[in-house]
């Protein structure tokens, strides 16, 4: 069983670019609407496209800094979380802009300590009066915590001198992933890959300049070729949007594999799908692995409402999809604390 599916087939470079547009995809279609619906919650505005030409609008430190974004586009359950980062990116641009209009008669030399002095200031100000998010919003605390992470994460949206970066955990990460494949090592090609990613994705086009691989010797193994894996009945699990296996490739895989079935969730987003929390991925994924056909060669499951969709759902009558666990509540505290091992 392959759940969120890197296709084998394909190069380096391939792989690495269907990273950018799949999460453009799902920050287009699914997590700005998903904003728009909920604006009594997050404030943002009840547009998708509105919410869209506010970003657009950041200053572009702030834009810089909600790179953080692509990390919280592996979990649905971090949806709020994404969100709310927009949010606190909005917040901080007004601030921003009110901190330099004030200090603009200070001498450059201490100007930028002056303005993160007077953002600082600001950042008090509203933990203390609430008021991150206006009204009565539960959000408050979630932008308040997104605003912290998007100011301290980019060192003060780069007025302060930079900290030095730990890379914990990344090296293992590249180290396995250099040595898997054969990167292309010319620069020049990178550079044109990412002005296209900055092109078709400008928050996400980021993920293009952590490729290590192109300063990496060539791999001490041979990666197996497909053909040993198309007599196999795989079971691929894999969702439309996923951010960190983009479904493309998994569809590519999937069509070079004639035994293999495919389990897919459109409209959803999230990485290392299995368990899912449903009857349908779930019942299908456990069948297989107790030896089962599946009958079908693509099963289609449905998307499970996002988490402020749940709420209201919720207030107008029980939800549709049905629960595959015997307690459901603490299937969900096991299988989130596991996928958290997974996920940045």
């Amino acid at each position: 069983m392959l759940d969120s599916v890197w296709p084998l087939s394909d190069t380096m470079e391939t792989r690495l670019f269907d990273l950018p547009r799949a999460r453009q995809a799902a920050h287009t279609d699914l997590l700005l609407p998903y904003a728009a619906r909920h604006d009594g919650y997050f404030g943002l505005g009840t547009s998708a496209a509105g919410v869209q030409a506010r970003i657009a609008q950041l200053d572009l430190r702030i834009r810089n800094a909600l790179g953080l974004l692509g990390g919280a586009i592996y979990d649905r359950g971090d949806s709020d979380r994404y969100v709310a980062s927009i949010k606190a990116g909005t917040w901080l641009d007004a601030a921003l802009g009110a901190a330099q209009t004030a200090r603009a008669g200070v001498p450059e030399a201490q100007r930028n300590e002056a303005i993160v002095q007077a953002v600082e200031q600001a950042i008090e100000q509203a933990v203390e009066n609430k008021d991150f998010v206006p009204g009565p919003s539960t959000a408050n605390a979630l932008v308040q915590t997104q605003v912290s992470a998007l100011w301290e994460g980019s060192g003060h949206l780069g007025l302060s001198p930079a900290k030095p970066e730990s890379y914990t955990g990344r090296e293992g990460f590249w180290t396995v992933s250099c040595n898997d494949d054969v990167s292309d090592t010319d620069p020049s090609r990178w550079r044109s890959r990412y002005e296209q990613g900055v092109l078709s994705a400008p928050l996400f086009a980021g993920v293009l300049l952590d490729d290590v691989c192109m300063f990496w010797n060539r791999p001490s193994v041979q990666k197996p070729a497909i053909e040993r894996l198309q007599e196999l009945p795989i079971l691929l699990i894999q969702d439309e949007y996923d951010g960190a296996t983009p479904a493309p490739g998994a569809m590519r895989m999937f069509a070079l594999l004639p035994r293999a079935q495919l389990i897919y969730v459109p409209g959803e987003y999230h990485h290392g799908l299995f368990p899912y929390m449903d009857d349908c991925v779930d019942l299908a994924a456990t069948r297989y692995l107790l030896g089962e056909s599946l009958g079908e060669r693509q099963t289609d499951c449905p998307a499970l409402p996002l988490q402020q969709d749940a709420q209201a759902l919720q207030k107008t009558g029980p939800l549709g999809a049905a629960s595959a666990y015997l307690d459901p509540q603490e299937a969900e505290r096991l299988i989130r604390r596991y996928k958290r091992s997974i996920h940045p």
